[in-house]
């Protein structure tokens, strides 16, 4: 099954439109390469699913070191 943006809201909430289009296409990636594997409708979903919502909460957990990157670099050049 074909997953949207729209569809990512049920699997993990509060998502902005853009890492719902994130998770969206990625899970339709990982869907259609374990069913090319072999692998069972079920099985591949599942999967899909929990690498989808990995992804996008790995890029939140970046995107928050990056922030935090950036203010001490901030704070360290307004010291010098």
């Amino acid at each position: 099954m074909p997953w949207t943006a729209d569809d990512a809201e049920k699997h993990n909430k509060g998502l902005s439109l853009s890492k719902r289009k994130k998770w969206s296409k990625t899970a339709n990636s990982v869907l259609s390469n374990c069913l090319k594997d072999g692998g069972s409708e079920d099985d591949c979903a599942a999967k899909a699913i929990r690498i989808a919502n990995f992804s996008v909460k790995e890029s939140e957990r970046r995107q928050i070191d990056v922030n935090k990157l950036s203010k001490k670099i901030i704070l360290v050049s307004d010291n010098l």
